[in-house]
Protein backbone atom coordinates (compact mmCIF):
# COMPACT_ATOMS: atom_id res chain seq x y z
CA UNK A 1 0.00 0.00 0.00
CA UNK A 2 3.06 2.30 1.01
CA UNK A 3 4.26 1.69 -2.48
CA UNK A 4 1.83 2.40 -4.17
CA UNK A 5 0.97 5.34 -2.56
CA UNK A 6 4.72 6.38 -3.24
CA UNK A 7 4.33 5.53 -6.93
CA UNK A 8 1.32 7.95 -6.94
CA UNK A 9 3.01 10.58 -5.56
CA UNK A 10 6.26 10.14 -8.16
CA UNK A 11 3.76 11.03 -10.87
CA UNK A 12 2.13 13.29 -9.51
CA UNK A 13 4.87 15.23 -9.19
CA UNK A 14 6.14 13.97 -12.58
CA UNK A 15 3.19 15.60 -14.57
CA UNK A 16 3.29 19.08 -12.07
CA UNK A 17 7.04 19.50 -13.57
CA UNK A 18 6.13 18.34 -16.88
CA UNK A 19 3.16 21.56 -17.02
CA UNK A 20 5.48 23.93 -15.42
CA UNK A 21 8.26 23.36 -18.02
CA UNK A 22 5.24 23.27 -20.79
CA UNK A 23 4.11 26.71 -19.34
CA UNK A 24 8.33 28.49 -19.17
CA UNK A 25 8.50 26.99 -22.75
CA UNK A 26 5.90 28.81 -23.72
CA UNK A 27 5.80 32.08 -22.02
CA UNK A 28 10.12 32.24 -23.00
CA UNK A 29 8.91 31.70 -26.87
CA UNK A 30 6.21 34.52 -26.08
CA UNK A 31 8.75 36.67 -24.84
CA UNK A 32 11.06 36.06 -28.01
CA UNK A 33 8.53 36.55 -30.20
CA UNK A 34 8.06 40.14 -29.18
CA UNK A 35 10.87 41.10 -30.43
CA UNK A 36 14.64 41.35 -29.60
CA UNK A 37 15.84 43.10 -26.16
CA UNK A 38 16.95 46.86 -26.73
CA UNK A 39 18.38 49.71 -23.96
CA UNK A 40 15.78 51.81 -23.03
CA UNK A 41 16.67 54.66 -19.84
CA UNK A 42 14.43 53.90 -16.45
CA UNK A 43 14.55 55.81 -12.95
CA UNK A 44 16.46 54.71 -10.73
CA UNK A 45 14.13 56.03 -8.23
CA UNK A 46 11.08 58.26 -7.73
CA UNK A 47 11.46 61.38 -9.18
CA UNK A 48 9.55 64.21 -8.51
CA UNK A 49 8.17 66.98 -11.19
CA UNK A 50 10.37 69.67 -11.41
CA UNK A 51 13.40 67.55 -10.80
CA UNK A 52 16.72 67.76 -12.76
CA UNK A 53 17.61 64.42 -13.88
CA UNK A 54 21.41 63.65 -13.28
CA UNK A 55 22.79 59.99 -13.81
CA UNK A 56 22.08 58.95 -10.09
CA UNK A 57 18.61 59.20 -10.80
CA UNK A 58 18.69 57.13 -13.98
CA UNK A 59 19.57 53.30 -15.31
CA UNK A 60 19.73 51.61 -18.68
CA UNK A 61 17.34 48.32 -18.95
CA UNK A 62 17.17 45.88 -21.73
CA UNK A 63 13.68 45.19 -22.16
CA UNK A 64 12.03 43.78 -25.52
CA UNK A 65 10.90 46.00 -27.98
CA UNK A 66 7.53 44.91 -27.90
CA UNK A 67 7.46 46.23 -24.46
CA UNK A 68 9.44 49.75 -25.07
CA UNK A 69 6.73 52.71 -25.10
CA UNK A 70 6.69 54.77 -28.05
CA UNK A 71 9.10 58.58 -27.26
CA UNK A 72 11.07 56.30 -24.70
CA UNK A 73 14.88 57.58 -23.82
CA UNK A 74 17.11 54.73 -25.35
CA UNK A 75 20.69 56.56 -24.78
CA UNK A 76 21.48 58.26 -21.24
CA UNK A 77 23.24 61.55 -22.16
CA UNK A 78 20.10 62.56 -23.59
CA UNK A 79 17.98 62.23 -20.54
CA UNK A 80 20.80 64.06 -17.87
CA UNK A 81 20.08 67.50 -17.27
CA UNK A 82 16.88 67.31 -18.86
CA UNK A 83 13.94 68.58 -16.07
CA UNK A 84 11.11 67.00 -15.48
CA UNK A 85 7.41 67.78 -16.39
CA UNK A 86 5.39 65.03 -14.42
CA UNK A 87 6.18 62.23 -11.15
CA UNK A 88 8.17 59.24 -12.51
CA UNK A 89 7.73 56.43 -10.63
CA UNK A 90 10.98 53.93 -9.58
CA UNK A 91 11.42 51.91 -13.13
CA UNK A 92 9.64 53.78 -15.09
CA UNK A 93 10.37 54.49 -18.88
CA UNK A 94 12.32 58.03 -19.39
CA UNK A 95 9.74 59.26 -22.58
CA UNK A 96 10.64 62.25 -24.26
CA UNK A 97 7.34 63.84 -23.33
CA UNK A 98 8.05 63.71 -19.86
CA UNK A 99 11.50 66.22 -19.62
CA UNK A 100 12.52 69.09 -20.94
CA UNK A 101 16.41 70.97 -21.54
CA UNK A 102 16.35 73.84 -19.69
CA UNK A 103 13.21 76.12 -19.66
CA UNK A 104 12.81 78.77 -21.96
CA UNK A 105 8.87 79.25 -20.83
CA UNK A 106 7.17 78.99 -17.84
CA UNK A 107 4.50 76.70 -19.47
CA UNK A 108 7.15 74.08 -20.23
CA UNK A 109 7.79 73.48 -16.55
CA UNK A 110 4.30 73.51 -15.18
CA UNK A 111 3.74 69.68 -14.07
CA UNK A 112 1.14 68.28 -16.37
CA UNK A 113 -2.68 68.72 -14.38
CA UNK A 114 -1.61 71.66 -12.67
CA UNK A 115 -1.67 75.41 -13.81
CA UNK A 116 0.46 78.01 -12.54
CA UNK A 117 -0.78 80.95 -10.06
CA UNK A 118 1.33 83.76 -9.18
CA UNK A 119 0.65 85.39 -6.14
CA UNK A 120 2.29 88.59 -4.82
CA UNK A 121 4.92 88.75 -1.63
CA UNK A 122 7.23 91.13 0.32
CA UNK A 123 10.37 90.82 2.51
CA UNK A 124 7.70 89.87 5.18
CA UNK A 125 5.14 86.73 3.77
CA UNK A 126 7.69 85.98 1.31
CA UNK A 127 10.28 84.85 3.55
CA UNK A 128 12.47 87.57 3.53
CA UNK A 129 14.06 86.50 0.14
CA UNK A 130 14.67 83.06 1.16
CA UNK A 131 12.11 81.24 -1.04
CA UNK A 132 13.38 79.81 -4.38
CA UNK A 133 12.12 78.35 -7.59
CA UNK A 134 11.55 74.26 -6.74
CA UNK A 135 10.34 75.08 -2.96
CA UNK A 136 7.47 73.86 -1.38
CA UNK A 137 5.62 76.01 0.91
CA UNK A 138 1.89 76.39 2.52
CA UNK A 139 0.01 79.19 2.02
CA UNK A 140 -1.84 81.18 5.10
CA UNK A 141 -4.33 83.41 4.26
CA UNK A 142 -5.53 86.38 7.01
CA UNK A 143 -8.98 87.91 6.83
CA UNK A 144 -11.31 90.08 8.45
CA UNK A 145 -14.55 88.16 10.03
CA UNK A 146 -17.95 89.46 8.96
CA UNK A 147 -19.10 92.52 10.34
CA UNK A 148 -15.50 93.81 11.09
CA UNK A 149 -15.93 92.05 14.61
CA UNK A 150 -12.16 91.11 14.42
CA UNK A 151 -9.52 88.89 12.21
CA UNK A 152 -8.56 85.02 11.46
CA UNK A 153 -5.77 82.96 10.18
CA UNK A 154 -6.07 79.74 8.33
CA UNK A 155 -3.77 77.50 6.31
CA UNK A 156 -5.27 77.25 2.60
CA UNK A 157 -3.25 75.62 0.65
CA UNK A 158 -0.06 72.71 2.12
CA UNK A 159 3.02 71.69 0.40
CA UNK A 160 2.67 73.21 -2.98
CA UNK A 161 5.57 74.44 -5.46
CA UNK A 162 7.41 76.93 -6.38
CA UNK A 163 7.05 77.52 -9.97
CA UNK A 164 9.31 80.82 -10.53
CA UNK A 165 10.12 83.76 -8.14
CA UNK A 166 9.50 86.90 -10.01
CA UNK A 167 10.31 86.37 -14.10
CA UNK A 168 12.87 83.39 -12.89
CA UNK A 169 11.88 80.01 -13.55
CA UNK A 170 14.88 78.25 -14.66
CA UNK A 171 15.35 75.80 -11.28
CA UNK A 172 19.08 75.42 -11.73
CA UNK A 173 20.18 79.23 -11.83
CA UNK A 174 21.71 80.62 -8.93
CA UNK A 175 19.81 83.50 -8.95
CA UNK A 176 16.67 81.99 -8.49
CA UNK A 177 15.49 83.57 -5.28
CA UNK A 178 13.27 86.90 -4.41
CA UNK A 179 15.05 90.26 -4.91
CA UNK A 180 13.02 92.94 -2.76
CA UNK A 181 14.14 96.39 -3.15
CA UNK A 182 13.76 98.11 0.41
CA UNK A 183 11.44 96.95 3.01
CA UNK A 184 8.56 98.31 1.26
CA UNK A 185 9.33 96.55 -2.20
CA UNK A 186 6.70 93.59 -3.72
CA UNK A 187 7.73 90.56 -5.77
CA UNK A 188 5.83 87.44 -7.01
CA UNK A 189 6.06 83.86 -6.48
CA UNK A 190 4.15 81.26 -9.37
CA UNK A 191 2.96 78.40 -7.87
CA UNK A 192 2.17 74.72 -9.02
CA UNK A 193 -1.68 73.82 -8.18
CA UNK A 194 -4.48 71.87 -9.25
CA UNK A 195 -7.21 73.24 -11.04
CA UNK A 196 -9.52 73.24 -7.74
CA UNK A 197 -6.98 75.00 -5.95
CA UNK A 198 -7.06 78.23 -8.09
CA UNK A 199 -9.91 79.45 -7.60
CA UNK A 200 -9.60 78.70 -3.94
CA UNK A 201 -6.26 81.02 -3.98
CA UNK A 202 -7.66 83.87 -6.13
CA UNK A 203 -11.01 84.38 -3.74
CA UNK A 204 -8.11 84.38 -0.70
CA UNK A 205 -6.07 87.04 -1.92
CA UNK A 206 -8.58 89.48 -3.29
CA UNK A 207 -10.47 88.75 0.78
CA UNK A 208 -7.27 88.87 2.59
CA UNK A 209 -3.31 88.90 3.52
CA UNK A 210 -1.26 85.66 2.17
CA UNK A 211 1.55 84.58 3.30
CA UNK A 212 4.29 81.90 2.90
CA UNK A 213 5.58 78.78 5.10
CA UNK A 214 8.03 77.22 3.39
CA UNK A 215 8.48 73.32 4.13
CA UNK A 216 11.12 70.78 3.68
CA UNK A 217 10.74 69.05 0.29
CA UNK A 218 10.69 65.28 1.93
CA UNK A 219 7.88 66.49 4.85
CA UNK A 220 4.54 65.25 2.92
CA UNK A 221 2.25 65.72 6.66
CA UNK A 222 -0.94 67.35 6.09
CA UNK A 223 -2.42 68.68 8.63
CA UNK A 224 -5.60 69.41 9.54
CA UNK A 225 -6.81 73.39 9.28
CA UNK A 226 -7.75 75.11 11.88
CA UNK A 227 -8.89 78.77 12.22
CA UNK A 228 -6.56 80.77 14.88
CA UNK A 229 -8.35 84.31 15.62
CA UNK A 230 -7.76 86.76 18.92
CA UNK A 231 -9.89 84.65 21.45
CA UNK A 232 -8.46 81.01 21.04
CA UNK A 233 -4.85 82.22 20.38
CA UNK A 234 -5.23 83.49 24.08
CA UNK A 235 -7.18 80.31 25.31
CA UNK A 236 -4.28 77.82 23.69
CA UNK A 237 -1.49 80.15 25.57
CA UNK A 238 -2.97 80.18 28.72
CA UNK A 239 -1.42 78.38 31.42
CA UNK A 240 -3.48 77.13 34.54
CA UNK A 241 -3.28 79.01 37.12
CA UNK A 242 -2.61 76.51 40.53
CA UNK A 243 -4.70 77.84 43.29
CA UNK A 244 -3.37 78.38 46.48
CA UNK A 245 -4.43 75.96 49.42
CA UNK A 246 -6.81 76.95 51.89
CA UNK A 247 -5.02 77.37 55.45
CA UNK A 248 -6.94 74.92 58.04
CA UNK A 249 -7.12 77.23 61.88
CA UNK A 250 -4.89 75.31 64.36
CA UNK A 251 -4.55 75.13 68.22
CA UNK A 252 -0.83 74.61 68.77
CA UNK A 253 -0.18 72.94 72.25
CA UNK A 254 3.64 73.04 73.78
CA UNK A 255 3.91 69.99 76.43
CA UNK A 256 7.37 70.55 78.23
CA UNK A 257 9.94 70.30 75.17
CA UNK A 258 7.14 69.26 72.76
CA UNK A 259 4.73 71.12 70.96
CA UNK A 260 1.79 69.99 68.95
CA UNK A 261 -0.28 71.15 66.36
CA UNK A 262 -4.19 69.99 66.72
CA UNK A 263 -6.15 71.51 63.92
CA UNK A 264 -9.80 73.44 64.90
CA UNK A 265 -12.95 72.04 63.27
CA UNK A 266 -15.18 74.56 62.49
Amino acid sequence: MKNKNLILALVIAGFATLILFVYLNSKEKEVISKGTPNKVIIAKKYIQSGATLTNEMLKECEIPEAYIQPGAIRDIKYAEGRITLAEISEGEQILANKITKIANSLSSVVPIGFRAVTISVDSETGLNEMIKTGDYVDVLGTFEEVGGKGSYTATILQKVKVLAVNDNFNNISKSSQITVEGTLGSSTVTLALEPSDVEIITFAETKGKLRLSLRNPEDDKIISPKLTNFNNLLKSTQKEVTKPTKEVPSLEIIRGTEGEKIQIKK
